[in-house]
C-alpha cells in the first residue's frame, strides 16, 4: 500500500477512536437509477444488481407549484411503469429499499420557494410523503442543487436558504413520522449534498438531526468546466493540485472531514462514487496530462459534446489497444489515462482507487457508499468492489 495512503488511514483510525463508532452499524451500498436509464440508455430495471445493493434511489421527481410530480409520467408510472418495476424488484429482493430523489441539477429551480415559509414547507412535505407512499417507495432523498447560490441559471435563491434547508427536512421528517406511526412503518429521509458549498451555505449540523444520512456527492472535483484536466473524485488533495476557477481544491477526505467538523455522526455520511469519468483532448504532455491545459472537451458516451464517459465505455474503448496508458496517483489515491498522440486525458475511478475508498469508509466508520449512476457500470466492476461493504472486513492474520 502506498505510504501516503497509509498515513491517511492512520489519521482516520484516530478519528474513529474519538467518535465512538458502533462497529455493528451496517454499511449502506446505495445507487441512483435514473428515469432516463430504461429507454435512453437501454438499461432496464431488470438490469439493476439488487443482490449487491442495499438501497436504490430513483432520480428524479420534480417540484411543480410547490408539490412533487413525476419527471416522466409516460414511463415512470405508465407505459414501462418504472415505479411498478421497482416494486417488483423489491418483492424479489426483500432486503432492498427504494427512495425517490426529488430535484437534481435540472429540478432544483424552486426549492428556495418551497422552503421559504412554514406553510410552503408543510405543503411540500405532505406532497412528498404522499408521492412516496403512492408509488411504493421506502423513503425520500432531497437533492437541492444548491441553497443560497449556484446550480442552473434561473434557479431561485435566498440568503435564508441556509436556515430554511434544515427546516424543510424537519417538515418532511415530521410528516413521515406522523404517517409512518399510523402505518407502523419507519420511512427513510436522505439528502444529496456537496462539500464546501453545502458546508458554507446550509446549516448541516441542524440538518443532520432529521436525515438518516447524507449522500455525499464526492465527485466532480474537476470536469469539462475546469481550466485544466484533473481528478474527478480524488481521495485526498494533492499539494500540487491547482485551484479550479478560483475555488480551493476538494477531495473525498476533505468533504468527510468538513462534515465531521460540523458534528455530523460518521454513520450519517455515505460517500458517493462516480461510475463515470471525464475526457479532455489536446492536453499538454507534462505529468501525462494531469493538471495541464487542454484544447478541447473529449467526446462523451451519450452527450457527445459533454465529455462524460461511462465506466463501461472507458473499459471497452480507452485501453492500451487504443494507445492509452493508465496511471495511479499516489498523492491522491486517484487514477487516469493518457494518450500521448493526441493529448487525450481521462479521469475516472478505478478498482484500485475505489478499494482505497472502501478502506477509508471502514476505517472511519462511515455510513457506506453511494453510486451515480447504475447504467455507467454494466460489468459491475466498481459495484462489485463497493458491495464488499456488505460483508465483514477480513482481518489479516
Amino acid at each position: 500500500m502506498h505510504q501516503v495512503f497509509k498515513q491517511i488511514l492512520a489519521s482516520m483510525v484516530g478519528l474513529v477512536a474519538c467518535s465512538h463508532v458502533d462497529a455493528a452499524e451496517p454499511f449502506k451500498v446505495a445507487a441512483y437509477y435514473t428515469s432516463w436509464s430504461s429507454e435512453a440508455r437501454q438499461f432496464p430495471v431488470s438490469s439493476i444488481p439488487a443482490d449487491k445493493l442495499t438501497h436504490v434511489i430513483f432520480a428524479f421527481a420534480l417540484v411543480k407549484e410547490g408539490q412533487v410530480v413525476q419527471m416522466s409520467p409516460e414511463h415512470d408510472a405508465r407505459g414501462a411503469n418504472l415505479f411498478k418495476q421497482l416494486r417488483m424488484l423489491k418483492s424479489a429482493h426483500p432486503h432492498l429499499k427504494t427512495l425517490i430523489s426529488i430535484g437534481g441539477w435540472t429540478g432544483s429551480a424552486t426549492f428556495s420557494d418551497v422552503a421559504a415559509t412554514p406553510a410552503s414547507r408543510a405543503r411540500f412535505a405532505r406532497s412528498a410523503v404522499q408521492f412516496m407512499r403512492q408509488y411504493g417507495f421506502d423513503g425520500i432523498d432531497i437533492d437541492w442543487e444548491y441553497p443560497v447560490e449556484g446550480g442552473m441559471e434561473g434557479n431561485h435563491h435566498r440568503p435564508e436558504d441556509r436556515d430554511h434547508y434544515p427546516l424543510l427536512l424537519k417538515a418532511i421528517r415530521q410528516q413521515m413520522d406522523r404517517v409512518g406511526h399510523g402505518a407502523n412503518t419507519q420511512y427513510l429521509l436522505t439528502s444529496a449534498t456537496s462539500g464546501a458549498h453545502y458546508l458554507k451555505h446550509a446549516d448541516i449540523s441542524a440538518a443532520a438531526k432529521y436525515v438518516d444520512w447524507f449522500n455525499l456527492m464526492a465527485y466532480d472535483f474537476a470536469g469539462p468546466w475546469s481550466k485544466t484536466a484533473g481528478h474527478v473524485a480524488s481521495l485526498a488533495i494533492d499539494p500540487l493540485q491547482p485551484a479550479y476557477d478560483g475555488a480551493a481544491p476538494e477531495s473525498v477526505q476533505s468533504m468527510v472531514s468538513g462534515y465531521l467538523a460540523a458534528h455530523v455522526p460518521p454513520q450519517k455520511l455515505v460517500v458517493g462514487v462516480p461510475l463515470y469519468g471525464y475526457h479532455w483532448t489536446g492536453c499538454k504532455s507534462e505529468q501525462h496530462g494531469l493538471y495541464q491545459a487542454c484544447t478541447a472537451i473529449g467526446k462523451g458516451s451519450w452527450e457527445r459534446d459533454m465529455g462524460s464517459l461511462d465506466l463501461s465505455d472507458i473499459e471497452l474503448h480507452y485501453t492500451s489497444a487504443q494507445g492509452f496508458t493508465r496511471y495511479e496517483h499516489e498523492a491522491t489515491g486517484a487514477s487516469w489515462l493518457f494518450r500521448e498522440s493526441d493529448g487525450a486525458m481521462v479521469t475516472f475511478d478505478s478498482v484500485t482507487s475505489v478499494q482505497q475508498k472502501v478502506a477509508m469508509i471502514r476505517a472511519q466508520g462511515l455510513g457506506g457508499a453511494m453510486m451515480w449512476e447504475l447504467s455507467g457500470d454494466r460489468q459491475h466492476t466498481l459495484i462489485n468492489v463497493l458491495s464488499e461493504l456488505r460483508q465483514p472486513a477480513v482481518t489479516p492474520n
